[in-house]
């Protein structure tokens, strides 16, 4: 209950951080960089203090993305459609397409994670037993399916997200709005996800819409 009432304020947080740890230095500088890697590490860390904060923006990104995670499959009873979609899309989703290598690898591992366990929350209560047992049983299933209900949802979020990435690459209509490079990073994604899909119409979807491509 507690975790219902405060999930608002801890997703506001979340992607409050995420926010403010896109817009901190990645620490890349070309040229300088290369110059720099010449000099004693200690010399280069006092000299290039952006360099350590961009690892440390890259590290509180992957970070948060963590939690997200986690929260994401524990979500309760209670919680609206809304408040799951707004998490996922301000903290999982919007790291999808990042610049940095490091992130974007995290953020789809976060994504393979929601996934595989969606796919394997499946109840194991059994219906043996006398009657109070059986009730304790019908109650404990319940929960079950509430968890694996919420699982789910969260992974279809991210098929949604895919889809839509699909669905807007037009071909013909040139670079808009990174159309093709969020295509890319989705389809890249969907390569290690579809096989944990526990629908057989999503890998159906998802194969009818790379027919499309082609």
């Amino acid at each position: 209950a507690l975790l219902a009432h405060q999930f608002g304020a801890l997703s506001r947080l979340l992607r409050m951080f995420v926010a403010l740890g896109r817009t901190m230095p990645s620490g890349c500088g070309g040229d300088d960089n290369k110059k720099k890697k010449k000099k004693k590490s200690f010399k280069v860390a006092s000299s290039n203090p952006q360099r350590g904060s961009g690892a440390g923006g890259n590290a509180l990104l992957r970070q948060l993305m963590r939690v997200s995670t986690t929260l994401l499959l524990v979500v309760p009873h209670g919680v609206s459609a809304r408040d799951v979609a707004r998490l996922f899309h301000g903290t999982i989703a919007t790291m999808f397409g990042d610049a940095r290598p490091k992130v974007r690898r995290a953020a789809w591992g976060c994504g393979m994670e929601i996934v595989v366990v969606a796919a394997s929350s499946t109840s194991l209560v059994g219906n043996d037993g006398d009657d109070a047992t059986m009730k304790s049983g019908d109650d404990a299933r319940e929960l079950v399916e509430g968890v694996r209900r919420r699982r789910m949802a969260a992974a279809d979020l991210l098929w949604e997200y895919c889809r839509a990435a699909m669905e807007k690459y037009s071909p013909n209509g040139g670079e808009e709005g990174g159309s093709s490079s969020n295509l890319i990073h989705a389809l890249r994604f969907l390569s290690g996800a579809l096989p944990h899909a526990d629908d057989g119409r999503i890998r159906t979807t998802f194969g009818e819409g790379c027919m499309v491509l082609m």
